[in-house]
Formats: C-alpha cells, sequence, structure tokens
C-alpha cells in the first residue's frame, strides 16, 4: 500500500462537518506485521476529536516487537488525521 504519492500538491479540505464525522465514523482495525505477512500486533483504532481541533483515529497500546532475535516491550501510539479537518465546519 502507497501512503503517500510523493506530489507535494494542497489537498482540499474534506467535505464533511465535525459532526458528520462524529456521527458516522467507525472504529478501524489496524495490523502491524513483519515484511514477510507476520502479524505482530493487532488493535482497533477510535474516532477522535483531537484538541486541535482536527478529527481523526487514535490507538495507544504496548506490544512485544521483535529484534533480531530478542522481543522488546514497545509503546505504540497510531494516529490517523484527517488532512486539512482543522478547516471544516462544525455542524
Amino acid at each position: 500500500m502507497t501512503l503517500h504519492d510523493g506530489t507535494r500538491s494542497k489537498s482540499p479540505p474534506p467535505d464533511l462537518t465535525r459532526k458528520e464525522f462524529r456521527e458516522g465514523a467507525e472504529q478501524l482495525t489496524v495490523a502491524i506485521s513483519t515484511a514477510d505477512g507476520t502479524v505482530l500486533y493487532t488493535g482497533v483504532m477510535e474516532p477522535r476529536l483531537f484538541s486541535t481541533s482536527t478529527v481523526g483515529w487514535h490507538a495507544h497500546a504496548k506490544a512485544w516487537l521483535p529484534l533480531g532475535t530478542k522481543k522488546i516491550y514497545c509503546v505504540l501510539n497510531l494516529l490517523a488525521s484527517v488532512v486539512r479537518s482543522k478547516e471544516i465546519e462544525d455542524e
């Protein structure tokens, strides 16, 4: 999956209101896996209205992740913010 197309053009603000996001956004299931497809972590991202006036999804968890032959305990913070959502209307 490509996360960014490499262009630097400015995207338009999203066509939604905060109310539409609040009422329509659902939980997202996420997985972290190795390059060979071994799943290391699965979790849920919750819809959130951030204190910065943006909207998106967030998850916070702790998980054991491999480092060579060892496993290390890590804090995971996953954030997906809607681009330019600070500019959307409240209602």
